[in-house]
C-alpha cells in the first residue's frame, strides 16, 4: 500500500507500507519506507498514524507481455550481460537479476 503525506514543508511525499499496525482497514498505525526503501530519517516518528497519512493508488511499474518478463541486455567492453527486470521502483530505478 502507498501513502502521501504533507509535511510541515507543505511539500506531498509519497512512501510506502513496510508493515502494517493492527488488522486490514482496521490498521491504526503504518511503518513506512521512501521510494529508496530507507525507513530512518525520514522526519516521521515510526510508526505513523494511519490519520496521518493519505492512501494512494500506484499502479504496477513492471508489466509482462504474455508471459515474457522484460528482458535487458547491458555491454561492458566486450562481455554483454542479459537480465530480467524483476521489480522497479517509484522513482524509476529497476532490480535486474542476472
Amino acid at each position: 500500500m502507498s501513502f502521501s503525506t504533507i509535511p510541515a514543508s507543505k511539500r506531498r511525499r509519497h512512501f510506502q507500507a513496510v508493515e502494517v499496525h493492527g488488522d486490514g482497514e482496521e490498521a491504526k498505525a503504518y511503518t513506512v519506507c521512501n521510494i529508496r526503501g530507507e525507513r530512518e530519517q525520514l522526519g516521521l516518528t515510526q510508526p505513523v498514524s494511519a490519520g496521518r497519512l493519505t492512501p494512494i493508488e500506484v499502479r504496477p511499474l513492471q508489466t509482462m507481455s504474455g508471459d515474457q518478463h522484460t528482458r535487458l541486455s547491458l555491454v561492458d567492453g566486450s562481455s554483454e550481460r542479459v537480465g530480467t527486470v524483476t521489480s522497479q521502483t517509484l522513482d524509476g530505478k529497476v532490480c535486474v537479476t542476472f
